[in-house]
């Protein structure tokens, strides 16, 4: 509402000018001040926020009012951005003390660190918009984690104060049009030139394999089932549950079909999991290889081009002027008139003694010798073996081999010429190909 929107601005410029006050010109500090003010009703008390961010003592200006608002905010469906939801992970992106960015950078360290997306980086977004699709996300979260990415990011943005962020981007008309222009666009600029799909695939990947991604994966796992062990009435009901009757499933499962058993409860897990490796490593490759591309492009090519470009000329009038005449003279005056004489060769040659032999030689033997042994001896051999052979490949060979195939080696192929083979022709293609 009108009151609302008034009680929450007046509140965060009441924060920034004493930030102002007390840090002049330290960037840093009044957005972390500004920041910790929005977040600390809903976060201030929350174990895994005060590890990696330093709240200090209740904002002054926190009055009845805007404590009551902040939760309200963070709490009912009917406000479209979570602000202390927003406020958090930028506050943790702020310096806290020598301890609290020591873990932040080693909760921060992923794959991606590798291709220049900092600890610093990857943590914010563990923080944000990955944390909440490990463990739990909807509308409003979603909406929130975007607006932060920008704040963070986008140039129109990220040199404001926290204040001046919020009032200038939330009093944009055409918002929900605007945020997703926005976050494309920042996308785009830190995808090193990948698409905004799979560098936003990119970021997700690395940061939930990253230590805090790991840890918010195993602290929601062990969450619900310590959830299920607690609604359980007893020890025993759990154990039956979640031991016992899988282990009871699976010993009648092999007894009754051990081939399917193999086939469905080991390699077809086992294949399938291969395949979401190569998936994952595919656009993490194909990531890794735009960005080192562009970088290589940025160093090669002013050395390259004005080699490369005095050459291809070289290379085309030589071409034109020299090899292709020469080759034409050559074919002219001595690969033609060897065709003529192979050509002979073959007609008044090499074909009737063919046919004489064939005729005199080759064909009695065959019919005297080769076809009758193959009738008699052969052929019924081969008919036994057929029939012994063809159930054992139908019922037991294919439906072990087929899974694998299907699964891991078709993948496997695919996944080579997409994300190997084509990038390296591409990177050649773009090094050495008409500009």
């Amino acid at each position: 509402t009108k009151e609302e929107k008034e009680t929450f601005f007046n509140y965060i410029k009441s924060v920034a000018k004493d930030a102002k006050e007390k840090y002049p010109d330290n960037f840093n500090k009044i957005n972390h001040a500004i920041a910790n003010a929005i977040a600390y009703k809903t976060y201030h008390d929350n174990f895994l926020q005060n590890m990696v961010n330093d709240f200090g003592e209740k904002p002054v200006h926190l009055n009845i009012d805007v404590y009551n608002l902040t939760q309200k905010i963070h709490d009912t469906p009917q406000y479209k951005i979570d602000f202390p939801h927003l406020a958090a992970p930028l506050a943790t992106s702020e310096n806290s003390g020598v301890l609290k960015e020591a873990l932040k950078f080693i909760a921060g360290l992923s794959p991606l660190n590798l291709v220049g997306e900092s600890p610093s980086d990857v943590f914010f977004m563990s923080n944000s918009m990955t944390g909440d699709l490990l463990t739990h996300i909807n509308d409003k979260d979603a909406r929130t984690n975007i607006d932060a990415y920008i704040f963070r990011y986008h140039p129109q943005f990220k040199d404001l104060l926290l204040d001046e962020r919020i009032e200038k981007y939330y009093s944009i008309d055409n918002l929900d049009i605007k945020r997703t222009e926005y976050y494309q666009q920042v996308l785009k600029l830190r995808g090193g030139g990948n698409t905004e799909k799979d560098y936003s695939d990119f970021i997700n990947w690395g940061s939930a394999v990253s230590l805090a991604g790991a840890a918010l994966i195993l602290i929601n796992f062990g969450r619900k089932e310590l959830e299920e062990f607690n609604n359980s009435s007893s020890l025993s009901t759990y154990f039956n549950k979640k031991i016992w009757t899988p282990i009871q499933k699976g010993w009648l499962a092999l007894i009754r079909n051990p081939l399917g058993f193999v086939g469905n409860r080991i390699l077809y897990p086992i294949s399938n999991l291969a395949a979401d490796v190569l998936v994952i490593g595919g656009f993490a490759t194909k990531v890794i290889a735009k960005k080192v591309l562009t970088g290589l492009n940025k160093v090669v090519q002013p050395i390259v081009r004005p080699i490369v470009q005095p050459l291809k000329k070289v290379i085309n009038f030589s071409s034109k002027n020299i090899l292709k005449p020469a080759a034409k003279l050559v074919y002219h005056t001595v690969i033609k008139p060897i065709q003529k004489i192979a050509g002979l060769s073959y007609k008044k040659i090499i074909k009737p003694v063919y046919n004489f032999l064939g005729k005199k030689l080759i064909k009695p033997i065959q019919n005297k010798v080769i076809k009758p042994i193959y009738n008699k001896h052969i052929k019924p051999v081969a008919k036994v073996i057929n029939k012994l052979v063809k159930p054992i490949y139908k019922n037991i060979i294919k439906p072990i081999v087929q899974p694998i195939y299907t699964k891991v080696i078709k993948p496997v192929g695919n996944f080579i010429n997409k994300n190997i083979i084509k990038p390296i022709g591409n990177i050649f293609n773009k090094l050495f190909g008409k500009r």
